[in-house]
């Protein structure tokens, strides 16, 4: 349901898990930005990091090691699209899904 929480990668995300947004309004165009912005629950909030969040886990994890790519369906297959993420100068093939904001939180978009 739109405005309410849901867990977009499933209850235990795991490596490359995804998240699929389709709509009939995206399909029949083609447009030239799309801008998607979670507001994330639980992140961890300074002073704890990622890496001191998931101090535990092996391997070490830090808010790089989560990123996000995008492809465009045409029905038939996947094709690629550049993706910018929070600290990224210029478009990638793939980007951090999260990043430090400039008061050392994590900022996401």
């Amino acid at each position: 349901a739109p405005g309410k929480p849901f867990a977009p990668f499933g209850p235990m995300p795991l490596p490359r898990a995804r998240l699929t947004v389709a709509a009939p309004e995206l399909a029949r165009k083609q447009p030239s930005q799309l801008r998607l912005c979670f507001h994330w629950t639980g992140l961890p909030l300074p002073p704890e990091t990622f890496a001191s969040h998931y101090a535990g886990y092996a391997p070490k994890l830090s808010e790089t090691d989560f990123r996000a790519s995008l492809a465009r369906s045409d029905g038939v297959s996947w094709h690629p699209l550049p993706v910018q993420g929070p600290g990224v100068a210029r478009p990638e093939r793939d980007a951090p899904l999260f990043g430090i904001d400039a008061k050392g939180g994590v900022a996401t978009e």
